[in-house]
């Protein structure tokens, strides 16, 4: 059975925010409840401002069972606006004309563009341990 975690990253803060495990179910209503734009906006009024920007606002779910996650993070303005989602999960890479390898726990590849209809399906794949859809989508 597979326990999930979650941290929520607002621009002005140095550090994520690490919360607890939440029920699968409340993990669409979470992404809803993140304040995308008031966050982006921030992001806004902090560079004309020439205020340090720690993050783009993101929301990062991770199964702890096998280390896969996905991180949503959204840019540009209120009115124009995109989603980045990053699909992270362990990796054996090889080197040395495939003669050595070794395991990269964080292996990140990311999507620009994307909706929020893409980001709940990423949420969605995650929660249902949809690897196959996370890898052909955001691999």
């Amino acid at each position: 059975m597979s326990s999930f975690r979650y941290s929520i990253c607002k621009p002005c803060e140095p550090e994520a925010v690490e919360l607890t495990i939440m029920e699968r179910k409340d993990y669409f209503y979470i992404f809803n409840e993140v304040p995308w734009l008031k966050l982006l906006n921030e992001v806004n009024v902090a560079e004309t401002k020439g205020d340090k920007i720690y993050f783009s606002p993101s929301l990062e779910i991770e199964n702890t069972y096998n280390k896969h996650g996905v991180s949503i993070s959204i840019v540009g303005d209120v009115e124009d606006y995109e989603f980045y989602i990053f699909y992270k999960r362990p990796k054996i890479k090889k080197y040395f004309f495939g003669l050595f390898q070794k395991l990269n726990e964080k292996y990140f590849t990311g999507r620009t563009n994307q909706t929020k209809y893409d980001a709940l399906l990423a949420i969605k794949a995650l929660l249902d341990n949809n690897l196959e859809l996370l890898r052909t989508k955001w691999g």
